[in-house]
């Protein structure tokens, strides 16, 4: 199964490690307003940080196994842009999260494309 993704704030993702649990829909939304985690296929990535992220510098990108995830995986449509993401409708054990990196925008302030793994 493909690799998700989860762009972070980092002093979110050190929270998450103190609790065992990340609860963070996305960029300034907790995950109980929505009832789900955002995640990204790879290639969704830098779409996603371009559109809600280009103003956070201190981000982290969270690779996650879903083989992993205790939590149901749903994949639904977006308004904009208009396909198909992951929401994970549970939190997000620290254990399922394969790889964390820092996620920053380059020179020309565009997010880079994320290889899938």
């Amino acid at each position: 199964m493909k690799h998700l993704y989860h762009i972070a704030k980092r002093t979110d993702w050190t929270a998450a490690q103190k609790t065992g649990e990340y609860t963070v829909g996305s960029l300034h939304r907790d995950f109980f307003e929505d009832g789900f985690i955002h995640l990204s296929y790879a290639r969704q990535v830098n779409v996603v940080a371009d559109l809600i992220y280009h103003d956070t510098l201190d981000l982290v990108l969270l690779t996650i196994d879903p083989t992993k995830l205790t939590a149901k995986v749903v994949d639904e449509k977006a308004d904009f842009p208009e396909e198909y993401f992951p929401h994970l409708y549970g939190p997000l054990s620290v254990d399922a999260v394969i790889d964390i990196r820092p996620y920053r925008p380059m020179s020309d302030g565009k997010f880079p494309i994320v290889k899938s793994a």
